[in-house]
């Protein structure tokens, strides 16, 4: 189980520099790396992880998407945000259809749009998300993640970001 804390402690301060900016990551990938694109994108619905639902106030159905932000082949964060069933209506049925279309893009230019204060967590290896970075890049180890809620006219969605090791070099 992840231990996810509003607290960022033991991070190198290069780390600390990716993980604590609240702005648009997506505008900072891109500032930084010329071939920044989103890759690998997978939707489904399932039910959130325990952990997920207590943050979209309950256990129900999702939109999940799943992607690499990425500099070239090069997979730098895996994104992961939970959209609850319900909340796909009005403005937010563009979000099922995104493609390849960064999630942070939509989000910051949105100005109904809130974001909750942030949760900071060294994966465990077992955890869902820390899986799913080692397929990618076997024996990456523990790897620093960060997450929030995102609110628009009441409704939720769960952002969560895993950060690759070669991100986090200056």
């Amino acid at each position: 189980m992840a231990n996810w804390s509003r607290r960022l402690t033991g991070a190198s301060a290069d780390t600390r520099r990716w993980l604590v900016g609240r702005h648009s990551l997506t505008a900072r990938l891109r500032q930084r790396y010329a071939g920044f694109a989103v890759r690998g994108v997978r939707q489904y619905r399932r039910t959130p992880l325990p952990d997920e639902c207590r943050l979209l106030g309950g256990r129900r159905p999702a939109l999940v998407r799943d992607v690499w932000l990425c500099d070239g082949d090069t997979a730098l964060v895996c994104a992961h945000s939970v959209l609850p069933w319900s909340g796909l209506r009005g403005d937010w049925r563009r979000l099922a259809r995104l493609g390849a279309r960064p999630l942070g893009e939509v989000l910051f230019a949105d100005r109904q749009v809130r974001r909750s204060a942030m949760q900071f967590c060294r994966l465990p290896t077992g955890h869902p998300l820390a899986r799913r970075a080692a397929r990618e890049q076997p024996g990456v180890g523990r790897l620093w993640a960060r997450r929030s809620v995102f609110v628009r006219q009441g409704r939720r969605i769960l952002v969560s970001e895993v950060f690759m090791p070669d991100m986090m070099t200056p």
